[in-house]
This record gives structure tokens, C-alpha cells and sequence, in this order.
């Protein structure tokens, strides 16, 4: 799956699939990091900054439990963890990927634990076996609150237990009893919790793809919406959106052109060869006159009948002109036969062209100006465009040929 292959169809085969790893194709993954960088990065930060608020109350138990430490427990705490997890809060917001960002997440409550541990190994308090208590809410923390990626929850969770275990060897003389409950009690808890945090990262990825779905299958029906069956050019309903759109710009005018054409003699064509070969003829002037868009700024609409529209705007007449001469001769190439018609010949098209600023005319009185200029054209013996390009190119006469014909 690329990101070209991203569609509604896609989406909605791979939720049939009802596959139990949360992982996605590639494409697919990279698009889930990109919708919800902002809101995870948002989610990581807080939490991490309410993890370091919880860690540092765990003072108070320095105090009990480790008192003839305290001092160094506290030093590690203000002079190196808490630094280490503000950090971590503002590096999440500015990670440069989501493996970055999340394995910075997931240091922070290893960060805690190894203060935890290393003042766990230093005291001689009768109290110690009650400070790795701290180890088991740190972890329960992380994989619930901290919310960390399962994967990352994973790492960091096997390795505090390792830590664990190094700590309690190390303390030679913990009762038997409770060096080993401790990591029994640190199994069962860190199992339950990565459990329930798979779970969970399972339905946000479902809920992601369900909402993706909708979102593609809204697009489609909008696209759908604006597009005409026939030639797959645009319709009446997207010249009308986009009008909207180009006239209701609140920054200074900007002028507009609009190319008016259709086929002559269609109608004929239409009779003699049949309503297929009309459509597949449509079809083949649509695709040449779309292939000539300049910019996705461009539109191209079908008009009505075999009647085609092209509006284009911060395009003065000139530069429509010349590219409604592009495209009839590109019609002509298609070499479309109308034996039948003429005895020797292939389909043609009539174009008018209308340019103004959007301050001076109106949607349907700029149509109506092309309109005026196409049925020029035809008084005119078809197959051209109508005003004719300016053959001298002398800026001036090019300027004093414009205003002519903006009107």
C-alpha cells in the first residue's frame, strides 16, 4: 500500500481483514503518524509533565523509607531525573519522527526507576523492601497513564525488570520472601497493564481507520458530486464552488478569463454515427482539453451538450487565447473521421474567449461575453478562436487590444 493506494476501497478491505496486530502498512502508518503527530505529541507532554509531578512526591518516601539517604535521593531527583523529564515534555513536541518521540517517552519512567533503584541499593534503612513498591507504580504509570506505544511500553517494561532483578541480586540481604515477590508482583502488573495498553492502542488505530474511511468516503462522494460522468471533467456544481471561491477573495481583484467551446457540427455527428460514438468522442476533446490545464487553479467543466468551459483564473486574454488555440488544435489532431458529413475531415471546435477583472464582471456576464465571442467564431467559418491573437507583440498593442475586448 503507497500513498497513492490510500482510497476508500483500500481502507475499508483492510478493516474486512479484522487482523489482531495494530500494525499498518507502511503508507498506511505514515499517514496515521502525520493526522495525529499534534494530538499524540499533545498527549505525551501532559502526561509526562503529571509523571514528573507523581515522581517527585515520591520524596516523601525518601524521607520514610530511605532516610539515611535522603539527601543523595533527593539530589538525584532535582539535579538529574526531573531535568531529564521536563525535557523529555518539550522533546516530544519537537521530535524530528514518532520513533524519536515515543522511545524520549518511554526513557522517562526508565529514568525514574533507575533513581528509584540506585537509592534502593545505597540505603541500609529496614524499609528498602517497601521503596521497590515505587518500581511497580512507575510501570503501572507508564503503560496506563503515560499511555506509552505498546511496542515502547514493551521495551521499557522488560527492561526495568531487568533492572529489578540486578537490584535485588545486588541486595544481598532483602529476605528471601520479598526479593521474591517483588518480581512476581512486577510480572503480574506489568502483564495486566501492557495487556490492557494493546487493547487499547488495538481500538485507537480501528477508530482511526473507521474515521479515515469516512473522511475518504466523503471526499469521494464530493468528487463524485463534482464531475461529470461522461467525459470525468468537471461539472456545473464545481464552476459554480470554485466561482465562488475565486470572486469571494477578499485580497485586490484579479482578473479571469473563461474559454467557451464546442464540436461543430456535433449534433450531426451525433446522428450519423451514433449516441456511442458521440459519448466516446466527447470523451477523447474532454481528455485533450484537460490535458492542456496549466494549473490545478485551471478548471475545466462540461458545460452542457458538447459544450465545454474553461475558467481560468489571474489569466489575461492573451494568455487564453493562446491556450484555447492549443487546444483546438489539439481537437484537430485527435483526427476524429466525419466522412460521412463532409466526404473528408475530422471533428473541429469553435472556441470564444472573455477575460476581466473580478471587480468589473460577474461569473455569468463573463460567460456570457464568451458566449458572444464563440458564436463569432462560427459566423466566421468554425475551427478557430475567437477574438484572434494579436500578431504584433508590442506590449502596448497587446494592452489597447485587451481593453477592446474585456468590455
Amino acid at each position: 500500500m503507497t500513498d497513492g493506494t490510500i482510497t476508500f476501497e483500500s481502507v475499508e478491505a483492510y478493516i474486512r481483514e479484522r487482523r489482531k496486530d495494530s500494525a499498518f502498512p507502511p503508507a498506511l502508518e505514515a499517514c496515521f503518524v502525520r493526522d495525529t503527530w499534534k494530538r499524540r505529541a499533545k498527549l505525551l507532554r501532559i502526561t509526562t509533565l503529571k509523571l514528573a509531578f507523581v515522581y517527585n512526591i515520591f520524596m516523601l518516601g525518601d524521607w520514610y523509607l530511605a532516610n539515611d539517604v535522603v539527601g543523595p535521593a533527593i539530589a538525584m531527583h532535582l539535579l538529574l531525573v526531573t531535568p531529564w523529564i521536563l525535557f523529555v515534555a518539550w522533546y516530544v513536541a519537537h521530535a524530528p519522527s514518532a520513533h524519536m518521540r515515543e522511545l524520549a517517552a518511554a526513557s522517562a519512567p526508565v529514568a525514574i526507576v533507575m533513581q528509584i533503584l540506585a537509592t534502593f541499593c545505597i540505603t541500609r534503612s529496614p524499609f528498602a523492601g517497601y521503596y521497590l513498591y515505587f518500581v511497580l507504580i512507575t510501570t503501572i504509570g507508564a503503560n496506563s497513564i503515560h499511555r506509552l506505544n505498546y511496542k515502547y511500553a514493551s521495551a521499557g517494561s522488560h527492561l526495568i525488570f531487568a533492572m529489578l532483578l540486578t537490584a535485588i541480586l545486588f541486595k544481598a540481604d532483602l529476605p528471601f520472601q520479598i526479593a521474591v515477590m517483588h518480581p512476581v508482583t512486577y510480572l503480574i502488573a506489568a502483564s495486566v497493564t501492557l495487556s490492557s495498553n494493546k487493547v487499547i492502542e488495538r481500538d485507537q488505530r480501528r477508530f482511526y481507520l473507521q474515521a479515515l474511511r469516512d473522511r475518504l468516503a466523503a471526499a469521494h462522494a464530493s468528487e463524485v458530486a463534482n464531475l461529470d460522468a461522461l467525459t470525468n471533467v468537471g461539472n456545473r456544481h464545481l464552476l459554480f464552488s470554485r466561482a465562488e471561491e475565486i470572486w469571494g477573495q477578499r485580497t485586490e481583484p484579479t482578473i479571469v478569463s473563461a474559454i467557451l467551446f464546442d464540436l461543430d457540427f456535433f449534433k450531426f455527428y451525433n446522428d450519423c454515427f451514433g449516441h456511442s460514438a458521440g459519448d466516446a468522442c466527447l470523451r477523447r476533446v474532454a481528455e485533450c482539453a484537460k490535458s492542456a490545464l496549466r494549473t490545478p487553479k485551471d478548471i475545466l467543466v462540461r458545460y452542457g451538450g458538447e459544450e465545454f468551459l474553461l475558467l481560468l483564473p489571474e489569466t489575461d486574454l492573451p494568455d487564453a487565447l493562446r491556450l484555447a488555440e492549443k487546444i483546438r488544435r489539439g481537437v484537430e489532431e485527435l483526427r476524429i473521421p466525419t466522412e460521412k458529413l463532409d466526404g473528408a475531415g475530422v471533428m473541429t471546435g469553435s472556441f470564444g474567449v472573455a477575460a476581466n477583472f473580478t471587480s468589473l464582471t460577474s461569473l455569468d456576464a463573463l460567460i456570457a461575453q464568451a458566449d458572444t465571442a464563440l458564436y463569432a467564431a462560427k459566423r466566421n467559418g468554425r475551427n478557430q478562436v475567437w477574438p484572434p491573437l494579436p500578431r504584433t507583440a508590442d506590449a502596448a498593442n497587446v494592452e489597447s487590444f485587451m481593453l477592446a475586448h474585456v468590455g
